[in-house]
C-alpha cells in the first residue's frame, strides 16, 4: 500500500505539472489491510461488549445485481485511494487502473443468493395460484441451473471468510469496489484453443458509472453512449420478451441496430490497444444496421477480426483520414464527417 500511494503522489505530481500520469495498482493488497484491521476492530468491540453491526452480514440488492452489505468504514478505505483520479481543465491528468483477480467460487457464491432471494420474493408473493407459485419456482430453477447453481445445496460460506492462502478478492467485494469507481473491465480467459486472453468490457454485469462523464469526447460523438443504452434496452427485451436481441423495428422507426453485431466492439485481445481512432471506426462500422460485411462471417471470432480489419479500411479511406485529421485538432468527429463515415461503411456492402 505505501508502494501504491507513493505511485499515486508522482502520479498526481506529473498532473499538477500538466503532464499525464498514469499508476496501474493491484488493489488486492488495500483488501488484505483492511481485512486485517476489520479482524482487529472486530476483536476489540468484543472485548468491549460491542454488537458487530449485523448489516455485514446482510445481502442487498442493487440495480439487479446482488451484494454483501457494505459498513461505512470499508468504503471510506476504497475512497481514500480511488477517489484520487483527477482530470483538471488547464491541467493534465492523475489516472488510477485498478487490478483485482477474482477469487475463485466467490461468483457462484454470489450467484447462488441472488437466486434464493428470488425464491423468497416469490414465496412472500401473495393472490397467485399454487400452480402459478410452482411454474415461477420452476423458471428460476431453470434459470440457476443454466448457470452451474445447484439450489439444493447449500452454498460454500468459505467464499466469504477472509483467507489470506486464497488468492484474489471475493466477487461481492469487487461489484461494491464497481459501485464507487469509473467503470471496469474484465479480463477474460480463452474459450477454446483458437481463442486468447482478452480484456472485455461488459455493460450487462457493470454497476459502474459508464455515463458520458466517463467517455471520451471522441467516442461520445460517434453516439458511444447511446449504442450501450440500445445494448440495454435490447437485452431487457430479450429477456422479457424472449426474442432475439436487436430485433428488427423494436429500438428504432428505422431498421434496428444488430446488437450483436455492437457486442463485438466489447472485446479486445489483451496483447493489443486499439488506438482511439480505431475504437471510433469500431464503433462507426458495427453501427451500420445491415451490418452486412460482417453478416456475411460465420464465426464470433472472425466476426471479430473482420471488424478490426473493416475499421482499419474506414481509416485508411479518404473519409477516415478526414475524421482523424478532426481526432487530432479538435479531440471529436464533426456531424457532417461522421455522416460521410456511415455512407463510406455503407458502401462496404
Amino acid at each position: 500500500m505505501i508502494a501504491c500511494n507513493a505511485a499515486m503522489t508522482l502520479a498526481e505530481y506529473f498532473g499538477e505539472e500538466g503532464g499525464e500520469g498514469v499508476m496501474l495498482c493491484d488493489f488486492e493488497a488495500m483488501h488484505d489491510v483492511w481485512n486485517i484491521l476489520a479482524e482487529m476492530a472486530g476483536q476489540e468491540r468484543s472485548a468491549r461488549g460491542l454488537i458487530v453491526d449485523p448489516k455485514e452480514e446482510q445481502w442487498v440488492q442493487m440495480q439487479g445485481t446482488v451484494i454483501r452489505e457494505s459498513i461505512a468504514e470499508r468504503r471510506k478505505f476504497w475512497f481514500r485511494m480511488t477517489n484520487r483520479a483527477i482530470n483538471e481543465a488547464g491541467k493534465g491528468s492523475a489516472t488510477l487502473l485498478g487490478w483485482l483477480w477474482e477469487q475463485d467460487g466467490s461468483l457462484q457464491y454470489r450467484q447462488q443468493k441472488m437466486y434464493e432471494m428470488k425464491l423468497e420474493q416469490i414465496a412472500e408473493i401473495t393472490r397467485i395460484s399454487d400452480e402459478i407459485r410452482e411454474k415461477l419456482v420452476a423458471k428460476v430453477k431453470a434459470d440457476a441451473a443454466a448457470d452451474g447453481i445447484n439450489l439444493e445445496l447449500e452454498p460454500d460460506e468459505s467464499a466469504l471468510i477472509p483467507n489470506p492462502e486464497i488468492p484474489g478478492v471475493p466477487n461481492w467485494e469487487i461489484e461494491e469496489l464497481k459501485s464507487i469507481s469509473d467503470g471496469h473491465i474484465i479480463l477474460k480467459p480463452p474459450e477454446d484453443s483458437r481463442h486468447e486472453w482478452e480484456w472485455r468490457i461488459d455493460p450487462y454485469r457493470s454497476l459502474a458509472r459508464l455515463g458520458t462523464d466517463a467517455l471520451h469526447p471522441a467516442l461520445i460523438s460517434v453516439d458511444a453512449a447511446k449504442l450501450r443504452l440500445k445494448m440495454m434496452q435490447g437485452r431487457d427485451r430479450a429477456n422479457l420478451l424472449h426474442d432475439s436481441i436487436g430485433a428488427a423495428e423494436t429500438l428504432d422507426d428505422k431498421p434496428a441496430v444488430e446488437l450483436h453485431f455492437v457486442e463485438l466492439l466489447m472485446h479486445q485481445p489483451a496483447r493489443e490497444l486499439f488506438s482511439l481512432q480505431e475504437e471510433v471506426a469500431r464503433i462507426v462500422v458495427a453501427s451500420d444496421a445491415a451490418c452486412t460485411r460482417l453478416r456475411q462471417v460465420e464465426g464470433e471470432l472472425e466476426r471479430r477480426e473482420t471488424l478490426t480489419d473493416l475499421g482499419k479500411e474506414l481509416l485508411d479511406s479518404e473519409e477516415g483520414q478526414k475524421a482523424m485529421t478532426e481526432l487530432w485538432d479538435l479531440g471529436f468527429v464533426t456531424p457532417p464527417t461522421l455522416e460521410l463515415l456511415s455512407e463510406k461503411v455503407e458502401s462496404f456492402r
